[in-house]
């Protein structure tokens, strides 16, 4: 059956807030996508229901994506109740195809990253890289904001075991939303494959070493907190180390800082490309069940 199909598969990064990296695996009519490389979104494509007034304004009928099921190898494949719609009887068939490139392509995982065209907000003084904001697949020149122009460095709204909220949230943002000035600037750069040189839209060539590997400055001038930035990039260390780029440095200083922040690691471990030092990461994880345990004891007891 998944012969039939064309596959691809790649990794997206979760921004604004930053919580780790995405898994996509892609065939003709349906995807699946997992940020943690356990429990994958099976989500199939659909014609969109024809909206009031729309008759005869379109030549080609408008997809959508609309999640189907739940897959993991442990629980198998949960449905997602809904209404019918258009080319649901074709749902199986795909499901099952992509379950099948789930479990071939497992093994492989983390896949290479594919969103190379980034959106960098700006020092308002100097116009240099300040925080990662949006990463998109680079399919064309992309001019405008993203939808949220406001650096986040956690969102209450989507708030997961992924993303633990951050202690010193507000204090942080506003901190960036000070140095971005009243008139915030952008600037969109293009990465090449192993991210070794990056470039304007226009092809003009940029320092890498002006782009934080992290995702946001971390040493500035007298307005800004470093120690600040530091003590964010070690709460939010498990999703970090999902980044394929960063150097053993980086790296190490990151998985010495997993047991101060361990509750998401069980969430984010799968997708390490690399580990230096296994012993930290399986102490974090031992951390992080004990914590869960507790607040398991702790629950039930109420």
């Amino acid at each position: 059956m998944a012969d039939s199909f064309d596959l691809n598969f790649f990794a997206l990064r979760r921004l604004n807030p930053f919580s780790g990296v995405e898994q996509v695996i892609e065939i003709n009519g349906g995807r699946a996508r997992s940020s943690n490389g356990c429990v994958w979104q099976l989500e199939l494509q659909s014609r969109a229901p024809a909206e009031w007034g729309s008759l005869n304004q379109h030549d080609q009928p408008r997809l959508q994506w609309y999640l189907q099921a739940l897959w993991s190898e442990q629980d198998g494949q949960v449905d997602i109740p809904r209404q019918v719609l258009p080319g649901a009887s074709q749902s199986r068939p795909v499901c099952e195809a992509l379950i099948e490139q789930i479990r071939i392509l497992t093994p492989t995982l983390p896949f290479q990253l594919r969103d190379q065209q980034e959106c960098w907000l700006l020092d308002s003084e100097e116009e240099k890289p300040l925080v990662l904001l949006h990463s998109t697949l680079s399919r064309g020149t992309v001019q405008t904001l993203p939808r949220q122009a406001r650096w986040l460095c956690v969102d209450p709204a989507t708030e997961s075991r992924s993303l633990p909220a951050f202690p010193q949230a507000k204090r942080l943002e506003a901190m960036v939303a000070r140095r971005a000035g009243i008139h915030p600037k952008i600037r969109w750069v293009i990465w090449n494959n192993d991210r070794s040189r990056v470039h304007s839209q226009d092809g003009e060539d940029l320092p890498v070493q002006d782009f934080p590997q992290s995702g946001i400055l971390q040493d500035g001038n007298d307005t800004w907190d470093s120690e600040l930035v530091s003590t964010y990039l070690a709460w939010i260390a498990p999703a970090l180390l999902t980044l394929p780029y960063l150097t053993d440095t980086q790296r190490a200083w990151l998985e010495t800082r997993l047991i101060h922040q361990s509750a998401s690691i069980e969430y984010h471990w799968h997708l390490y490309p690399k580990i230096l030092d296994q012993t930290q990461i399986n102490a974090a994880r031992v951390a992080s069940r004990l914590q869960s345990a507790a607040i398991r004891q702790s629950t039930s007891k109420e």
